[in-house]
């Protein structure tokens, strides 16, 4: 992997780090804005950053035509993209940063699960150990070693969320899958994102409070820009040129450095501790993940 590579990936595995701790202030914390709201922001913004920077490209313009054909599957993932971002940004309004970075980092184990339940494809070894170290590292993670907190609490609810998060983002992986191959990644993304904002704006309606964003302080739209713009927009830019140098299963792994720089953030930011069962957690379900991602 050359210098230029690595620079690239560090500086992804960065900004995406930021994302839970973001999310985290936003939401949790200083309650600036309502999830729906920001989720809706979100993609409003993002779609805007990725109309205006693929527009202007032939390979663009032709699957513009194409659409048509294609238009019920780009539904279904603007469909999981909302679910995706609604179920992350409630969880996290309850949960911890570090809690959010793990769980929603589960979508690999997910994704091996789905595709050998849905589309038969053959789990290994190492994929079977994978999903039980994440399992386990999931269990730690949200119960922090006392099984006997897995009773309604918010913080449980907001884990539980993080959890569906990570089972819907798994979900517009999988039938993102083949229109990747044919569009691309940043093209699909851009395409889908029409049908994310439609399903969000009723949402945002009847459980966000549009008129919030009016009374956000500077540094609240600064993070806004940051979560979208950022960590939607150029994070998913910087990621499609990591997948031009490397192949996707290096890429895949390299990004496992994502909760660590989570951790860090959420210490230094809002105080969150690095307790022992955070590490073993940690340990747990970046083993399962890697696992998986090594058996590809």
């Amino acid at each position: 992997m050359d210098r230029k590579t690595l620079s690239l990936i560090l500086i992804l595995t960065a900004i995406w780090g930021t994302g839970p701790v973001t999310a985290r202030f936003l939401v949790g914390v200083s309650g600036e804005i309502t999830p729906t709201d920001l989720t809706l922001l979100r993609w409003v913004i993002a779609f805007i950053f990725l109309f205006v920077l693929l527009c202007r490209t032939q390979s663009f313009n032709e699957s513009k035509l194409s659409f048509r054909a294609d238009w019920l599957n780009f539904l279904a993932i603007g469909a999981a993209n909302a679910a995706f971002g609604l179920l992350f940004l409630f969880g996290v309004s309850l949960s911890f940063a570090v809690n959010a970075a793990l769980l929603t980092n589960l979508h690999p184990i997910f994704i091996a699960i789905l595709a050998h339940v849905l589309l038969n494809e053959k789990t290994g070894i190492k994929q079977s150990l994978g999903i039980f170290s994440a399992i386990i590292g999931m269990l730690v993670v949200v119960t922090q070693g006392d099984f006997s907190s897995l009773v309604l609490s918010g913080q449980f609810i907001g884990d539980f969320l993080l959890i569906l998060s990570a089972l819907a983002w798994s979900i517009q992986s999988l039938l993102a899958r083949k229109h990747v191959k044919t569009y691309g990644g940043l093209q699909t993304l851009a395409l889908s994102a029409p049908f994310t904002i439609i399903i969000l704006i009723p949402f945002a309606v009847i459980l966000g409070n549009m008129q919030t964003i009016f009374t956000v302080s500077l540094i609240g739209w600064l993070l806004i820009l940051h979560f979208s713009l950022g960590i939607s927009g150029i994070g998913y830019v910087l990621w499609f040129l990591i997948l031009r140098r490397i192949e996707t299963a290096k890429a895949s792994v390299s990004i496992l450095i994502v909760p660590l720089y989570t951790i860090i953030f959420a210490n230094i930011f809002l105080n969150e501790p690095i307790t022992l069962m955070v590490v073993i957690g940690t340990v747990f379900v970046l083993t399962g993940i890697y696992l998986v991602q090594k058996a590809k």
